[in-house]
């Protein structure tokens, strides 16, 4: 006797993995994106290598594979404000800077 496949539950249930009401709104950050800008902010100029930002913001290391740091770094170029930028250092990892003379201020 053949039973009928059932999806898993997940599946039947899309909006399960939504983010909640308001996690998105404009210059808002999660926890761990909030980490990683604060990084950027107290490192600018410097360049920083995944390994140094996965030792800033969980005080471990990662696996050589994951994209954990560059996931992050999307999130938190979407809500960087118009006088600041994160760069891209190929081989070597990420560089911050101020595009004004101007100190930014603490969200």
């Amino acid at each position: 006797m053949n039973t009928p496949y059932v999806a898993p539950r997940a599946a039947t249930q899309p909006d399960r993995f939504r983010p909640s009401e308001g996690t998105d709104a404009p210059g808002q950050l999660r926890p761990t994106p909030s980490k990683l800008l604060a990084c950027f902010r107290a490192h600018t100029g410097e360049i920083l290598s995944r390994d140094d930002l996965a030792a800033l913001i969980w005080d471990r290391r990662l696996h050589p594979l994951s994209r954990c740091i560059d996931q992050l770094v999307a999130i938190v170029r979407k809500k960087l404000s118009p006088d600041e930028r994160v760069l891209t250092v190929k081989s070597v990892g990420y560089l911050h800077e101020r595009l004004a003379g101007q100190p930014l201020e603490e969200a």
